[in-house]
């Protein structure tokens, strides 16, 4: 997936992880093995940033800090989502629910007062 070589990364860097489904965030590195494995949250990671398992299905990026402030906006994005999932929405007052209604219309929504 990525150009990835553990030679480049130390201790106490951070690293972005991607987990299923697109789902990255950002670690800090552990430890390295002298064979240049790396743990990270945990988990062993190949010199090439693959997942040490029989799957693999998480692997390593080289950090960036606009890297990190797009995974945290994507985490933000993720939490309020499921917010709202779990909100509800019989207990809260028609006038909020219209408000938020017209917040999500102003954003192209119109469709959404038929």
């Amino acid at each position: 997936m990525f150009d990835f070589d553990s030679d480049k990364i130390n201790v106490g860097d951070k690293v972005i992880v991607w987990r299923r489904k697109g789902v990255r965030s950002v670690e800090i590195v552990e430890r390295k093995t002298p064979k240049g494995m790396l743990i990270v949250d945990g988990t062993r990671y190949k010199k090439d940033g693959h997942e040490y398992s029989s799957d693999g299905f998480k692997c390593l990026e080289y950090w960036a800090q606009s890297l990190e402030d797009e995974v945290n906006a994507e985490n933000h994005r993720r939490e309020v989502l499921q917010a709202i999932k779990q909100t509800d929405w019989s207990k809260i007052q028609t006038e909020k629910i219209d408000r938020v209604l017209a917040i999500i219309a102003k954003d192209g929504h119109e469709n959404l007062h038929e």
